[in-house]
């Protein structure tokens, strides 16, 4: 857990990013607002810009619902998938070699 911290510190003090997270969080916002949450939209036209399908978009509707508008609530989605990637990763690694020193590594 120690190297998440790198992640989370500070996350809501940064403004956005232009493109990728500024963008996400416009499909967020848009979808919260209109409560359509199949279809991302941009400036309320459908958005085909980004065509993954919208996990992180919904996640960041909900994590909004509950902390408002803000950029902890934009963010917390990733660093929370971040985290559980490097548990996974020591989780594999620990299984693998039965060690914890080379999943701390």
């Amino acid at each position: 857990m120690l190297l998440s911290v790198p992640l989370w510190y500070k996350m809501s003090h940064l403004p956005l990013r232009q493109w990728d997270e500024s963008r996400n969080a416009v499909n967020a916002l848009e979808m919260l607002e209109s409560g359509d949450y199949t279809v991302r939209t941009y400036k309320g036209k459908v958005d085909t810009w980004n065509l993954k399908p919208p996990l992180l978009s919904w996640m960041q509707v909900v994590t909004m619902s509950v902390f408002g508008k803000n950029e902890l609530a934009i963010r917390l989605p990733s660093v929370l998938a971040s985290i559980g990637t490097i548990v996974l990763a020591f989780l594999l690694v620990l299984r693998i070699t039965g060690t914890r020193t080379f999943g701390l590594l």
